[in-house]
C-alpha cells in the first residue's frame, strides 16, 4: 500500500489552446517514442518520464536532501496512521484544480479524495492491465478471494512494531552503526519508516548520540594511551640518546609506532606533554656540556671550555652561560680539573 502512495498520479489535463513560447520550451530526445502518457497503463522509461513531469502525485522525494526523502506532493502532510497500522489518512492540499477541461464543462475543477481513490482503482483494474496491478498483494481480503489457503497474516500494529523493535536491539551488544542498519532493514524498521517515522527518528537519534558519546571516550582513552606511550619515549630518548640533540613529536611517534598526524595530535591534545618536549629540547645545551666532560675526562683529556665547547659544539659563550645557569655541572666541571691540574 505504500508503494502505491508513491505511484498513484492525480489525472491532470494539459493540453492548451495557446502555442508555447519557443524561447521558453525545452528539447529531449528519445531514442524510442513514448506510448501514451497513461499514469495507471505506462510500461516504458520514456512515456514515464513525460508522465513524471506533467502529473501530480501524492508524495515525492527530495533528491537534494541527504539522505534523500519522501515529502507531500498534493497530500497536505505526511499519512496518519492507526496504532493497528491498517489506516491510512492522507488529506489533500486546498486549492489543487484541474486545468480547465470539456469534461468539466470546461471550467476548473478542484482535486478531491474521490479523483485519489479513481487512481488507485485503475491501477487494479485487470482491464487496465497495470504494471502496478502487484499492489494488490497488500489487500489482505483480496488475497483471501484469489487464494484462498493462502496464509495471509495480519499486519502488525505500530505498538506492536515499536515492542518488537525495542525487545530485538535495544539489548543487542552488536556496534552501534550495525544495529542501526539491523533496526531500519528489518521488517518492523521498514513500516516504521512510512507510519511512525517520528519515533523512529528519536530511537536512531539516540543510538547516533550513543555512538558518538562511545566514539568519543573511546577516542579520548586511545589519545590518552598515546600521550603515555610518548611520555615514556622522552624518558627513553633522553636515557639512550648518544650526543644529545632536539625532540620532535615524529621522531618520538616513530620509537612507539604512531604516525606523524597521531604524534601531533597528542602533543597538541595533552600540555603536559607539550611542556615536556619543550623542557628536553630546553636542555639540551646542559646535556651536551654534560656530555662533553663526560667524554673529555673518559679520554683524559684538558677540561677546558673551549675543549668543552669543540666537544658539546656549542660556542665558549655557551658553555660559560651554561656552566653559570647549573650549579651541579659547574661544580662538576671544577671537580674534574682539579685532578688534571695534580
Amino acid at each position: 500500500m505504500r508503494i502505491a502512495l508513491f505511484l498513484v498520479c492525480v489525472l491532470a489535463a494539459t493540453a492548451s489552446a495557446n502555442a508555447a513560447d519557443p524561447r521558453k520550451v525545452i528539447r529531449d530526445v528519445f531514442p524510442v517514442a513514448e506510448t501514451g502518457f497513461d499514469p495507471a497503463a505506462m510500461h516504458d522509461l520514456y512515456s514515464a518520464g513525460i508522465v513524471r513531469a506533467i502529473f501530480d502525485t501524492l508524495y515525492t522525494y527530495d533528491y537534494l536532501a541527504r539522505p534523500a526523502k519522501i515529502v507531500p506532493g498534493v497530500a497536505d502532510g505526511m499519512p496518519q496512521v492507526s496504532d493497528d497500522g491498517k489506516v491510512y489518512t492522507v488529506k489533500l492540499q486546498k486549492g489543487v484544480y484541474f486545468q480547465a477541461d470539456p469534461a468539466f464543462g470546461g471550467r476548473k475543477r478542484e482535486l478531491t479524495a474521490d479523483d485519489v481513490v479513481y487512481s488507485y482503482k485503475r491501477l487494479a483494474d485487470p482491464k487496465i492491465r497495470s504494471p502496478y496491478t502487484f499492489l494488490r498483494l497488500f489487500d489482505a481480503r483480496w488475497l483471501r478471494e484469489r487464494f484462498p489457503y493462502a496464509n495471509v497474516n495480519r499486519l502488525p500494529s505500530v505498538q506492536e512494531d515499536r515492542a518488537d523493535i525495542n525487545r530485538r536491539f535495544a539489548g543487542d551488544s552488536t556496534p552501534v552503526s550495525k544495529r542501526r542498519s539491523k533496526i531500519v532493514e528489518s521488517a518492523a524498521g521498514l513500516r516504521a519508516r512510512y507510519r511512525d517515522s517520528k519515533w523512529l527518528g528519536k530511537l536512531l537519534s539516540s543510538l547516533r548520540s550513543e555512538s558518538l558519546t562511545g566514539l568519543r571516550s573511546r577516542s579520548a582513552a586511545t589519545l590518552q594511551t598515546r600521550v603515555n606511550a610518548l611520555q615514556r619515549a622522552i624518558d627513553t630518548r633522553l636515557a639512550q640518546e648518544d650526543f644529545p640533540a632536539r625532540v620532535f613529536a615524529n621522531q618520538l611517534g616513530a620509537m612507539v609506532g604512531l604516525s606523524h598526524s597521531q604524534a601531533g595530535d597528542a602533543v597538541r591534545s595533552d600540555p603536559g606533554l607539550r611542556s615536556a618536549i619543550d623542557a628536553a629540547n630546553a636542555g639540551k645545551p646542559s646535556r651536551q656540556v654534560a656530555w662533553a666532560i663526560s667524554r673529555l675526562r673518559e679520554q683524559g683529556i684538558a677540561l677546558t671550555k673551549t675543549n668543552v665547547g669543540r666537544r658539546a659544539r656549542l660556542p665558549r659563550p655557551d658553555v660559560t652561560r651554561v656552566l653559570a645557569a647549573n650549579p651541579s655541572l659547574d661544580a662538576d666541571f671544577k671537580a674534574s680539573i682539579e685532578p688534571l691540574k695534580t
